[in-house]
């Protein structure tokens, strides 16, 4: 039962805390003029970073090897991705249709991009 209710705390918190960490980043970086298409990329790009780099430090804490190629990794992941998705977003029409329509292909693309960037980091690193 205990459990049950700090999953629920859990959740709340984490939903709680990612609302205030992206507003926060948006106005920092408002405040310091950055274009919004770089807020954009940054926070997409530490938002599917973050698990990896905590599933790392628990590699870590494990005393595994393999934290450097994951990070790697996931901040090549997480470029793509925030590069992919605000650029297909940036350009979509402002419709449903041309919102659904960017949304399919930024899953495509990005899967796809993921998919040949890990042949390469591993063929090249051995990651």
């Amino acid at each position: 039962m205990i459990t049950i209710f700090q999953l629920a705390g859990g959740l709340v918190l984490l939903l709680f805390g990612a609302e205030y960490l992206v507003r926060g980043a948006v106005s920092i970086a408002r405040h310091l003029k950055v274009p919004p298409m770089v807020i954009g990329m940054t926070i997409v790009a530490y938002g599917t970073t973050s698990p990896e780099l905590v599933v790392s430090l628990q590699a870590a804490i494990d005393f595994r090897d393999d934290i450097a190629g994951s990070l790697l990794k996931a901040l090549v992941f997480g470029v793509l991705i925030g590069l992919i998705a605000t650029y297909r977003g940036y350009r979509s029409a402002p419709t449903s249709a041309g919102v659904s329509a960017a949304t399919t292909s930024t899953v495509v693309v990005a899967s796809v991009s993921i998919l040949i960037s890990d042949y390469f980091i591993t063929a090249l690193w051995g990651v």
